[in-house]
């Protein structure tokens, strides 16, 4: 028995570490990269340091205790916890202690030339590394930043305080010393950015490969009702690779918008959204399930988005009405002429629209009252902290009767607790969807599922009795 649930254990680490392998081997190789960075000075800080106070120079030591300090809590912060803008300040302040230095007391002569500033060459690579995942040109400017210091101090001869410049002696053996050290870190930050960018290249090269080898596959999140019953699911995208297993879509998703993979893979998950209503249709269980596919911003933006749609429906013969495109707030921020134009032409065809995690983005009560929606669906950051946070159960209640009034269906995700569902029934919540119920199932286990749950009331009520359900199909834009 014990080794039974030892192997379990070890088969969920196995796969968890396959399914996030390709998204953290970037990430792992950033925080060495930083890590390693921060030891390095460290340690030439730590032997800097003793060697002054040794010789009674303790202004100077006390400034490379402090550059030591500098070095060690930025790097080693902005590797370990990406704390973004305390981590950036730190930053801008050990450029700035490293180009005081130089400057102070490492002003070039003709026995010896400045070489503190070298350590500027690696920091703007570090930049570049460390903050490239926050807004625009931020990244871009610090390293600027470094380099222009590095240019400034590398032509500029002047020494403010001629008296603590230190003796040429000193500075020729710390000259091979600094430089050494700088050429080092830089060699080894340029190879980490070498190979990201081999590692960018290798799976978008896997993500084509994958789309034509038909190597993603979708699994169903159940959604249930007031009576515990299955009235759908949320279809979430997975991509089954050959050597790494089941993966997220936060592994892909953002290699796919780089590379221009999200428009086809968008419309695969539509097809096979009413591929599968077409399936169902003769199932007295599953007929009356509708299906909500999430529309990405790259494929709603994209000319021949409606008609692709009307093209899908049309050839697999589906109601167009059991069809849902779920739409996220981001969507709103774009040309709202065109969006209200597209959905209201699909409108007319019969199908519906969902609006994603209401209450997070740029929707508006105005867009709201414009766009021809059919259902709100209420963000699991709000759902999480029910029903003890007043601020959440404030702004539930306000969704739930601005849905109510507005004639709008609701469902709330990210359930976990039994607190959670009885604070959303009491409140006249219809639907819901999360991991007390169910994790997200494969086709057949999903199928499975709601025949354990509905089938006693698929008897005894006719097809057209049978409630009817959303299945929403998640595209990997927001999927988890």
């Amino acid at each position: 028995m014990h080794s039974s649930m030892l192997a379990k254990t070890l088969e969920t680490l196995r796969m968890y570490w396959r399914a996030e392998h390709l998204a953290t081997v970037e990430q792992r190789r950033a925080q060495r990269a930083l890590i390693l960075g921060a030891c390095a000075l460290t340690l030439q800080c730590l032997a800097w340091s003793i060697f002054f106070a040794l010789n009674g120079m303790w202004l100077v030591m006390l400034a490379i205790v402090l550059l030591q300090a500098f070095a060690t809590v930025s790097f080693g912060l902005q590797a370990r916890h990406r704390a973004g803008g305390l981590g950036a300040l730190m930053f801008v302040a050990m450029v700035g202690v490293i180009s005081l230095m130089a400057l102070i007391f490492d002003a070039p002569t003709e026995q010896a030339s400045r070489s503190i500033h070298l350590f500027l060459l690696p920091l703007a690579v570090a930049a570049y590394m460390a903050f490239r995942e926050s807004r625009a040109g931020f990244s871009v400017g610090l390293a600027v930043l470094s380099l222009s210091l590095f240019l400034m101090l590398e032509i500029l001869p002047w020494a403010p305080f001629p008296e603590l410049v230190l003796p040429d002696s000193l500075r020729v053996f710390g000259k091979w010393m600094n430089g050494g050290a700088a050429m080092l870190l830089f060699i080894l930050l340029l190879h980490v950015l070498h190979s990201d960018a081999k590692l960018h290249a290798d799976v978008d090269h896997e993500l084509q490969q994958a789309l034509r080898k038909h190597e993603f596959v979708l699994y169903f999140q159940p959604q249930l009702d007031q009576r515990m019953h299955v009235t759908g699911a949320e279809v979430l995208l997975r991509w089954q690779h050959p050597q790494h297993g089941l993966l997220m879509p936060s592994v892909f998703i953002h290699h796919a918008e780089r590379n221009g993979l999200m428009a086809p893979l968008g419309q695969w998950v539509l097809e096979q959204a009413c591929l599968q209503l077409k399936k169902w249709q003769k199932d007295p269980v599953m007929a009356q399930l509708e299906l909500a596919v999430n529309v990405s911003q790259t494929q709603f933006r994209h000319d021949s988005f409606t008609a692709d749609v009307l093209r899908a429906v049309q050839q697999h013969g589906i109601e167009p009405r059991r069809l849902e495109l779920e739409l996220t707030e981001t969507l709103m921020a774009l040309n709202m002429d065109d969006l209200q134009h597209k959905m209201q032409l699909l409108e007319r065809s019969g199908l519906r629209f969902s609006l994603d995690d209401f209450g997070t983005g740029f929707s508006s009560l105005h867009w709201l009252r414009q766009l021809p929606l059919h259902t709100l669906k209420i963000d699991r950051s709000f759902v999480s902290d029910l029903p003890h946070d007043n601020n959440s159960a404030a702004i539930v209640k306000t969704l739930l009767g601005l849905a109510q009034s507005m004639e709008l269906k609701v469902v709330a995700e990210g359930i976990e607790q039994d607190a959670q569902q009885a604070f959303l029934m009491e409140h006249g919540c219809p639907r819901f969807q999360g991991y007390l119920y169910s994790k997200p199932l494969p086709l057949q286990e999903f199928v499975s599922f709601v025949r354990k749950h509905n089938l006693s009331a698929s008897l005894q009520t006719s097809p057209e009795g049978i409630t009817s359900g959303t299945a929403q199909v998640k595209s990997p834009v927001t999927a988890p």
